[in-house]
Parts: C-alpha cells; sequence; structure tokens
C-alpha cells in the first residue's frame, strides 16, 4: 500500500515523501507528522484537492486514506481542525495511469453482457473457456468502439450457430 507522507509544523504543510499519486487508485493512505499545537485535536480533517474537486476525510491519529482521483497534475493535501487550526496544503505529483490517460473506456450496454451470458450458458462447460478466449481477442484487437460492437456481434452470431439458435 504507497503511503504519502506529510509533515506539518507551524501550520506549514510539507510533503517529505519521493512518491507520486497515481491516478485511479485506490490503496493510497496519507501519514501526517504533526507539531504539538495538533495534540489538542483528536479528530481532524484533511482535505485533497487536485485542482478541480475536493475531498475531506475525518480521521483520528496520523493517517488516514487518500480519496480517488482520476486526473490532475498536483494533489494538494492539508489538515484542518476544531475551531479552527489549519495548514497550508502539501503538493504531491500525480501521474496519469494508463486507464486514466484519457479516461475510463465508458461500460457497455447491459443487453451486450446478457446477450452474451445468455449463450455461454447455453454451451457446455467445457466448450465455455475458448468461447471467452475468442472473445477477448476479438475484443483486444479492435480499437474503436464501433469495431468492438461489430466483433461482439460476429462473435453472438458464431456463439448462436454453435447452439442452434438465432442471434
Amino acid at each position: 500500500m504507497p503511503e504519502l507522507t506529510i509533515n506539518i509544523q507551524q501550520k506549514n504543510a510539507v510533503n517529505t515523501g519521493e512518491i507520486p499519486y497515481v491516478c485511479g487508485n485506490g490503496d493510497y493512505t496519507v501519514l501526517f507528522s504533526f507539531d504539538a499545537e495538533w495534540e489538542a485535536y483528536t479528530e481532524k480533517t484533511a482535505r485533497f484537492h487536485n485542482g478541480e474537486r475536493y475531498v475531506d476525510r475525518i480521521f483520528t491519529g496520523n493517517s488516514c486514506p487518500v480519496p480517488v482521483f482520476e486526473g490532475g497534475t498536483v494533489l494538494h493535501i492539508g489538515v484542518y481542525a476544531g475551531n479552527l487550526r489549519t495548514s497550508t496544503a502539501a503538493a504531491v505529483r500525480m501521474c496519469h495511469s494508463i486507464r486514466t490517460m484519457g479516461g475510463a473506456p465508458d461500460d457497455p450496454e447491459p443487453d451486450v453482457y446478457d446477450r452474451i451470458m445468455e449463450r455461454l450458458n447455453a454451451l457446455e462447460p467445457e466448450n465455455r473457456e475458448a468461447e471467452l478466449k475468442s472473445l477477448r481477442e476479438a475484443v483486444d484487437s479492435k480499437a474503436d468502439a464501433a469495431a468492438v460492437e461489430a466483433a461482439l456481434g460476429e462473435y453472438i452470431n458464431d456463439v448462436a450457430a454453435l447452439v442452434g439458435g438465432d442471434a
């Protein structure tokens, strides 16, 4: 689990780690180091801001999970508590993951899943793995949605012919 480290001294938050936040991941934790002025506050709120939106996370102790961000170049992290103690924002470099470069792909229409599953369930168990492999290869070899849809249509027709039905 990647850990971002932030040191807060005299209300100034500083990123003391060297790892970036890789967009689209949900397994990051931030570990805070506080000076004595924060000792009175059991409960604190971490604010995470990527330049487009912010997320607040209430936490106790010195760590909390980092929310998932899908984009940005800098993740600003700061803390506030009570009435009112607040810090500056520490800057953490953000990197796009392979999934967030250009955005996440759209989910297929539910009826496509239903049609594929209906056809696969009609197959004998020993034939299902081979058919799934064939579908994965067809989809992986296509670059755009229209081509994938055409591949799925061809696949459904092929499966239908195998089980003796219509697509």
